[in-house]
């Protein structure tokens, strides 16, 4: 039986994946800290290393930076050791198990809602994708036409070859192009000109 109204499925199934989302990253952050803590004892592990085989080199010992370094390599040590690291770790992990279980079995006890509602919004967005699409194909047609008007000239040897279409390439190529925004079918050359006079 659904355990929520039609209208609300979908809104709280967006909660619970904020609340799954919120849980990752408390655990990604626990296991981030504890990695850091054990960086940390061993860089400062390798400073106290790197003191004593100075002084073993000959220079000159120092009491009071041998005793900070020290202090800092045992209180790093202490602190990447420190068994609450893998407590934390552990019920990082319980809490986001605990509410990705949650949310799963919300999405199977209230898997029609759900659908029904997912189901609404696909007709809007796939009208939408067509009308794009075809003012797409009519704009690159457009386009097509420019840069074909232009090859003439071309060919006679008048200016040099423009940009070609816009749309071909890889879709990172064809995206960092729009993000750009697209060149003028016209020439380079004669676009330089222009600016100049």
């Amino acid at each position: 039986m659904p355990t929520t109204t039609r209208s609300k499925a979908t809104d709280r199934l967006a909660e619970l994946d904020a609340a799954v989302e919120a849980a990752q990253t408390r655990e990604h952050k626990v296991k981030t800290d504890q990695a850091h803590a054990r960086r940390d004892a061993s860089a400062t592990a390798a400073d106290l290393a790197g003191y004593h085989e100075a002084v073993g080199a000959g220079e000159e010992p120092d009491a009071k930076l041998e005793a900070r370094i020290a202090t800092a390599a045992r209180t790093a040590a202490e602190r990447a050791a420190d068994p609450a690291w893998q407590a934390r770790a552990r019920g990082a992990e319980r809490a986001r198990a605990e509410v990705e279980s949650e949310r799963d079995e919300f999405m199977r006890a209230n898997f029609a809602d759900l659908a029904g509602e997912e189901a609404v919004l696909d007709g809007p967005a796939r009208d939408r994708l067509q009308a794009a699409y075809e003012e797409l194909t009519a704009a690159e047609e457009q386009y097509a036409a420019r840069v074909r008007a232009w090859h003439r000239y071309v060919r006679h040897g008048l200016v040099e070859a423009g940009p070609g279409n816009p749309l071909r390439g890889t879709d990172d190529e064809v995206r960092t192009r729009f993000a750009r925004g697209i060149e003028s079918p016209t020439p380079r050359l004669l676009l330089r000109e222009e600016v100049e006079s």
